[in-house]
């Protein structure tokens, strides 16, 4: 069985963790970098402030869910190897022992989905870069999930699509305000 696998368990697993994490604090150093720059940056340093917060709030928010949703894993559910009876997670079975949905591992991926609004007005191709670079990495995070058993391709794009979906609330707010100040 691949779940132990050294190059899914350790590579993709627990080194993609750490990846997107070193990429969260390179994000972070940024800012840093750009508060001591003054006044100059601040449109920058709004929206990327507003970036960090959409992605640890989406990693929070995928948490929660799997915290409060109990999903058992492939590898649990009874005819792929379990015992147990899947979950529909919507169903409301809540604070079980399961905690397989949404899937967290593609979440760390997708979380980085915030940093492409920083840049989309000013510079579309980072901006494409940094979507397509957050889409790959939640793709191949959960595809070596999926690989070992721990989630089902639908835990994966939901997972997407609140990664996706809380950025896209926080930054449509935030233009949203900005347009409405402007008037």
């Amino acid at each position: 069985m691949l779940h132990k696998h050294f190059f899914f368990a350790q590579i993709i697993h627990k080194g993609g963790k750490i990846l997107s994490a070193v990429i969260f604090l390179f994000f972070l150093i940024r800012l840093g970098w750009l508060w001591k720059k003054g006044e100059r940056f601040y449109g920058e340093k709004k929206r990327l402030s507003l970036a960090i917060f959409a992605g640890i709030l989406s990693l929070i928010a995928v948490w929660l869910l799997k915290q409060i949703t109990d999903v058992p894993c492939p590898w649990d559910v009874m005819g792929l190897g379990g015992c147990q009876i899947p979950v529909n997670p919507f169903a409301g079975a809540f604070w079980g022992e399961n905690a397989c949905w949404p899937g967290g591992h593609a979440g760390a991926g997708f979380s980085l989905l915030a940093f492409f609004f920083v840049y989309r007005y000013n510079n579309p191709r980072l901006s494409l870069i940094l979507l397509v670079g957050a889409l790959t990495l939640g793709a191949i995070f959960g595809f070596g999930r999926m690989v070992q058993g721990a989630h089902f391709l639908s835990h994966n794009v939901s997972t997407m699509l609140i990664d996706w979906l809380i950025p896209a609330t926080i930054f449509f707010l935030y233009d949203s305000k900005k347009k409405l100040e402007k008037r």
